[in-house]
């Protein structure tokens, strides 16, 4: 490896052009199949320009990102403890950054999810001496929604709209388990997330309950905060904490995706309106 063993070296051999490359491929080969084409964790303003016009020429093409890669970047990766940050793609630029959230707003990119992986502080530093070694991943889970309305919606990037799209409407669509989930409607699961928008707080591990010691927002301020959730009409977490009961989830069977039949948020709302396969398993 040449010494080039340091944390910001994961991000360095993964370049711009091997995402952009590996996207236009998946595409090609799913235009020859005929087939639909989800591409996750998707970092980069080439990669999302790629996806944007295949998308814009009637293809089935979806992308997905996290919140790292629209809150965070590989500068991250020089201070002190970046091997915490290490996950894959890695984070990208600032630029990458802010073309990820417009791509958001204008339909390039269709949904949110966390890739969450609760490594704890000492299993990041199993790796310490060499990048390749740290596992990959960023817990995140339990603080998506609250950063994802604080730097979307209360910023201005999002409407409240665009971002139910993004978290929960969408994904149910894509993954064949629309309108059971991602809908607020009769015959729906009754599923519901009071969230209150005037809450404040900042991030710290310490007040979190996810299965680890640390969390890569830590010091983060939040506008928003979720007040109680509700699976299927009934209440399984409030006021922070969890009230459901063991054996509650439900086994998901997953329609096959038929995009034709799936009316998507609009992409081009402006952020100054109102606000308004395989089996899967609940959590």
């Amino acid at each position: 490896m040449d010494g080039k063993v340091a944390p910001i070296f994961h991000a360095r051999s993964r370049p711009h052009q091997v995402e952009e490359e590996a996207v236009r491929r998946a595409i090609y080969l799913s235009r020859f199949a005929h087939g639909h084409l989800y591409i996750v964790h998707l970092t980069t303003s080439q990669a999302l320009s790629a996806v944007q016009e295949t998308h814009d020429g009637g293809f089935p093409v979806w992308a997905e990102t996290c919140p790292q890669y629209l809150l965070l970047d590989e500068t991250v990766y020089l201070g002190e403890g970046g091997g915490d940050f290490i996950a894959t793609p890695p984070l990208r630029s600032p630029k990458d950054r802010e073309a990820l959230w417009l791509g958001l707003a204008q339909g390039g990119i269709s949904v949110i999810s966390t890739d969450h992986c609760p490594f704890t502080k000492e299993q990041k530093r199993l790796g310490m001496e060499r990048f390749d070694r740290i596992p990959n991943g960023l817990p995140g889970v339990e603080t998506s929604l609250p950063l994802i309305y604080t730097h979307g919606v209360y910023q201005g990037h999002l409407t409240a709209n665009q971002l139910v799209a993004a978290m929960s409407a969408n994904p149910a669509k894509i993954f064949g388990l629309y309108p059971a989930k991602g809908a607020l409607e009769v015959g729906s699961d009754a599923d519901l997330v009071i969230f209150d928008p005037q809450v404040e707080f900042t991030i710290s591990a310490k007040a979190l309950h996810m299965n680890t010691d640390f969390s890569p927002y830590q010091g983060f301020t939040c506008r928003g905060a979720v007040q109680l959730t509700m699976l299927r009409g009934r209440i399984i977490a409030q006021n922070s904490q969890f009230c459901g009961s063991s054996g509650y989830g439900q086994f998901l069977h997953r329609r096959i995706f038929e995009p034709d039949n799936c009316q998507f948020w609009s992409t081009h709302e402006k952020a100054s309106s109102s606000a308004g396969g395989p089996a899967g398993q609940e959590d």
